[in-house]
């Protein structure tokens, strides 16, 4: 069985301070995974994700933030908020902030 990924970019607008990395269920929230790379005024990543729902947030110097952009959010247990990414079974790009 072939596995489908999908082309999902983060982006983190509006700080000039870094590094900025996101963290979520796809890298065990290990924030040295994915750093964002600062280009033309704005941190992206582009990732390569398998279908499903993946919860996630950006880390900011050593604050964890939820994607401003994103309007779907969750609190985990210690009080943290989240927010959700759904990466769709259809080979169109999605789009996480």
């Amino acid at each position: 069985m072939r596995l489908c990924v999908y082309p999902v970019v983060f982006r983190c607008l509006g700080s000039s301070v870094g590094p900025i990395s996101v963290v979520g269920s796809f890298n065990h929230w290990d924030s040295t995974t994915h750093p964002l790379t600062h280009r033309d005024g704005k941190w992206r990543i582009t990732l390569f994700l398998p279908t499903g729902m993946y919860p996630y947030a950006f880390v900011v110097g050593d604050r964890l933030i939820p994607d401003p952009d994103s309007t779907k959010t969750l609190r985990g247990p210690l009080g943290s908020h989240y927010s959700m990414l759904l990466v769709p079974g259809e080979p169109s790009p999605a789009r996480a902030a």
